[in-house]
């Protein structure tokens, strides 16, 4: 399919104070979820910490290049993700995202009938 991209996953954990630089391929978007802990600024002071939940973007590059993680004075837990562009438009709507607003509608009216799945509590 058209969509189907590779889409690089690691499950990151980091003492307090410790980081790691992980690779990052040409042209692709980058971003860190953190689950759990804080996270510093890959580039900045030691004291603009963020706190789980928290999503942060690293720009995309056009060459390969490092993303630095690094953990703040607590230990971090959280998950990295790298991929390739679609390039295409993106709309969200709720818990949703799609190409357009019937690609939204849609989704709604399938996880209304129960075509979606379930998920089992976790803790």
């Amino acid at each position: 399919p058209r969509w189907l991209t590779r889409v690089n996953l690691l499950d990151v954990t980091l003492q307090a104070g410790a980081q790691v630089d992980l690779q990052t391929p040409a042209g692709h978007n980058v971003f860190f979820v953190v689950r759990s802990g804080t996270f510093l600024e890959p580039n900045g002071p030691a004291t603009g910490e963020y706190a789980a939940p928290k999503a942060i973007i690293f720009e995309a590059v056009n060459q390969p290049g490092l993303a630095r993680i690094r953990a703040g004075s607590q230990s971090l837990r959280g998950v990295f993700f790298s991929g390739q562009p679609l390039n295409e438009p993106v709309v969200q709507g709720g818990p949703f995202t799609g190409n357009s607003e019937q690609d939204i509608s849609a989704y709604k009216r399938a996880f209304a009938r129960g075509e979606m799945g379930q998920l089992a509590r976790s803790f």
